[in-house]
Parts: C-alpha cells; structure tokens; sequence
C-alpha cells in the first residue's frame, strides 16, 4: 500500500517531484524496493520506505514497489504518463474585425496543440450573437455599434489555457457608398495596361463589393476593389464606371466620359487649310490648323508682316504688307515627334488695281450715254443698278431719267478691287417728231417712218392711205412703217399718220400730219 500521495496521479510534467511513501502500519515489511523502469531523471530503483521520484523523460511506464517480511514478497504495478507538457499555441481570428451593424463576421480556431492533445475549447461573444460557442468555427452577429473583446479558452489534459482579445471587434455604422476612383494613368498607348483604385467613401472592406465597367479594354468588367493589369489594345476614348454597395444599399453609378484616352501613339499628320490664297496687298487672311494627333503646332509665314511671320496660335489671321507670291509652312507636334508641311508660292499677294471713271457727262431725258472705264484688273462692275444695259462690262451704257453717280469698280485676278465714280448729268427737256418723207430704198438711211424722240414711256402711231385705211400701227417707238403693207410695196405720195404719246412727266401729247414716201 502506498500511503502517499493518496490517491497516486496518473499523469505528470516532465520535471515534477513525487514523493512515496509505502504503508508499514504493522512494522513487519522488513525491506522495499521501488523500481521507475527509466522515468526517472535520477536512480531508477531505491531501496527505502520512502522514495522521492523526480521526471525524467516523457512517455508512459509502470513503476513498481516491492515489499517483503523477510520470507514472502508481495508487487504492486503504478501505472504512470510522465508527459512534456507543452501547452497549445492559441491562433485564433476572425474574417472581419469591422463589421456593419447588422452583419456577420466567422470566427475560427487554428490553434495547434502542445505535447497533449487539443480536448475542448470555449469562446465568448459579448456583444453579439450567439455569445459563447465551444465550435471550431462560428458565425457571429453584431447588432449594436461598439467595441468588443473576445474571449477564448483551450483545453488539454493537462489544463486550461485563455486568450483575450481586447477590443477587437469594431461594429460601425455603414452609410450607403459614394462612388470615386482614380487610375494610375488615362492617356494610353494600344496595348497599355493600367490600374485602377477606389476611393469611394463608406467602405467596409469585406462588407462591401464592387462592380466595375471597362468597356474597350480586354477586362469588360470586375468586382475587385482596386482592380489590375486592365488592358485597352484599340485607340479611342473610353468611359469607365463604378458601382459601390454596402449592406445599406447601392451607391449611384460613377460614370466618367472618356476618362480613357487611347491615342495611336504616332506622329501627327500636319495639314491645314486657308480662306483664300489670293488677296490684296495690305490686307489679312485666316489659316486652319486641321493636323491630327497633335499637342501644338508652330506656323511660319515667309513674307508675312514681321508682327505674324510666327504663330503657335491653332487657327492664325496672318496680314501681309507686301506683294509677291510667299511659302507657308506648319510644324506639327506631339510626344512622339513632329510632322511637317512647307509649301512654296502658296499665298498670291497682289496690289490693288488702278481704275478711272470717264469725265462726267450730261444726258437728256430718255436718251444713253457710253460710258467707258479704264483698269488694270480684268473685271469691271457698274453700281448702282440703275438703267444700265450691262453692269459688268468695261464699256456700258446708261439712260438714267435724274442725276445720277456711277461708280466702277475694277477688279484683278486676286479679287482686289478699286473704286472711281463718273455723276451723269440729266437734262429734263422733251423732244419729239416725224420726218416728213422717207425713202425706204434699202440704203439703211431713212428706210423707215417713225417717231423720234426722249422721255415717252407710251405710244400709240397708226399710218393711213388716202381712203383713210390703216396701213400700218405700233406701239414700239423703235418700230417704224417700211412703206409696205402686206408685204406689198405701196406706192410713192403722201400718207397720213396719227401718234398719240405719253411722256414720263404724265404729259401726253397728239400728232397729226402727212408723210411722203419716195422712191
């Protein structure tokens, strides 16, 4: 019997102290004998009532006493663990320590065990649901906003081990999100890859996803939060959008236009385009920039006024001073290099033409007058439009009916023009008549009967035979009687006419009288 320890343990660290004692209530035990079969870190077999028994090397043994009274032996076997007791390492965490209210975060042990075997473990929850659990893994709750610890306790054989996590559980409020993001470059070359980061506001990570929108690149679409390697081969202008939502809600799309700029990351094309090339002497023309792909552009005008034979302006007015034919040239530019354009004899400059009007002259009512101009341009033009047979010939004629000024305008290949005037004089005085014969023999002089005169607007003139018949009528004052009447020669004597007129005045007048038709 072993007296003490009482009860004997059955395990023990490596390194504890045992002390035995065998029962001898009756003091007939003439010898003891304990034997540790190698756990022990000293002797192994001790030859005493008592024995102090210190660990040695962990594993499992029967130590055994051996009593006698000098004649029999009696054994007993004592089962005995010395074990190392090394204790678990706790690992414990959760997916998420920020929570929204209202939602979960998993919880998980991955402690691993020390020289015993993990036996049981016990978690606290304050502050969410549920509150304790002895699971591996559980699913908690948070409700209320706030700070909580977690409370954590493992067990072994050989004891109890704890763990606290002080505040490590946030629970916040979650406002629906405001989308933004910005991207680690928006002007691309093809082929170009670039990163995108969410700055958007109200964001739990792990309460919160992501949709993305990249249309033109290679990756449509993505609901990381700060997407990569987002890859746009074509050259264009591409949009790019954002949607952010929480356990609250959905922000509004974040859409920016052509936040995406693929250029074709080659040179520009210089070209441009002119309002005219051909201008007068002292006088401005505007030039178009109409390159593509270019950052700036840098104008050369040869012969230009000094003040605009440079431009780095997109669309310049350029003045010239002198004449002559002058080059233009355009340099284009972008990261990638320049492009140029030079042409020569490209801007015609000419002086303006020299012109002079005729002498002013007098004209009496109803009656023209020529008038003829000289110029140096090839082109004439005759203002006002006012009873004039032709406004753009060098030489015309006029038949104003009140004092007039013309002016001409002559004109030269570059459409540079000069002005000069001629007043023309109107006399208002009337005239009118009919001879009196004719001699309609074919010798174009005085063939005809008709009446002469200025300042009619109407007329009525009729021609009789000498048995009062009409021969002959009109009402053209150009139109004359050729002594014929149905194609008939009539013939030579006397014939009566009768001309009723109407002059611009309002004024009208009767003629009446006898012509004599001569052969």
């Amino acid at each position: 019997i072993v007296t003490s320890p009482n009860p004997i343990p059955a395990s023990l660290c490596n390194g504890d102290t045992i002390n035995f004692v065998a029962d001898n209530t009756n003091g007939n035990l003439t010898s003891f004998q304990w034997s540790f079969n190698g756990a022990a870190s000293g002797p192994q077999t001790i030859f005493t009532q008592g024995a102090q028994f210190i660990s040695g090397t962990p594993g499992t043994y029967i130590f055994q006493l051996i009593v006698s009274d000098g004649t029999l032996f009696d054994t007993l076997d004592i089962p005995m663990v010395v074990d190392a007791c090394i204790p678990p390492t706790i690992n414990i965490g959760a997916s998420l320590t920020t929570v929204c209210e209202g939602t979960t975060t998993t919880f998980t042990d991955a402690s691993t065990p020390g020289s015993s075997a993990i036996t049981g473990r016990v978690w606290g929850f304050p502050g969410g649901a549920p509150t304790t659990s002895i699971a591996q893994t559980q699913i908690v709750t948070y409700n209320v906003i706030g700070v909580y610890p977690v409370y954590f306790a493992v067990q072994d054989s050989v004891g109890t081990y704890a763990d606290t996590l002080v505040n490590y559980i946030n629970v916040v409020a979650c406002p629906v999100p405001v989308a933004e993001f910005t991207a680690t470059n928006n002007l691309l070359c093809p082929g170009d890859c670039i990163s995108f980061l969410d700055q958007s506001l109200n964001v739990v990570v792990g309460q919160t996803t992501w949709s993305w929108s990249f249309p033109g690149s290679n990756t449509p679409v993505s609901t990381i939060q700060n997407p990569t390697n987002i890859c746009y081969p074509i050259p264009g202008k591409y949009d790019v959008t954002l949607t952010v939502t929480n356990s609250n809600g959905s922000s509004a799309p974040e859409t920016k236009i052509e936040f995406i700029v693929v250029d074709s990351c080659t040179i520009p094309t210089a070209k441009y385009s002119v309002d005219k090339t051909k201008i007068c002497q002292g006088t401005c023309i505007q030039f178009f920039n109409e390159s593509t792909r270019e950052d700036s552009v840098l104008w050369r005008f040869y012969g230009a006024n000094p003040l605009y034979e440079y431009s780095k302006k997109s669309n310049p007015i350029v003045c010239y001073d002198d004449t002559g034919t002058f080059d233009v040239q355009l340099v284009a530019t972008n990261l990638y290099g320049p492009s140029y354009i030079l042409d020569t004899d490209t801007i015609s400059v000419k002086p303006f033409p020299v012109v002079q009007a005729p002498a002013d002259t007098a004209v009496l009512i109803g009656n023209s007058v020529r008038l003829l101009a000289l110029g140096d341009g090839k082109g004439f033009r005759w203002t006002p439009d006012y009873e004039v047979e032709c406004n753009f010939c060098q030489q015309t004629y006029v038949s104003p009916k009140e004092n007039t000024k013309y002016y001409v305008t002559n004109i030269n290949e570059n459409g540079c023009e000069s002005t000069d005037s001629v007043n023309v004089l109107v006399y208002q005085q009337y005239y009118r008549g009919v001879p009196d014969a004719f001699t309609p023999n074919g010798d174009e002089e005085n063939d005809v009967v008709m009446v002469y005169g200025n300042g009619i607007t109407n007329l009525e003139m009729y021609i009789y035979d000498r048995h009062g018949n009409i021969i002959f009528e009109t009402r053209d004052q150009a139109e004359g009687w050729d002594g014929t009447y149905k194609g008939e020669n009539m013939e030579p004597g006397v014939y009566a006419y009768f001309v009723k007129l109407t002059y611009e005045s309002g004024y009208q007048e009767i003629l009446k009288a006898n012509v004599t038709l001569v052969r």
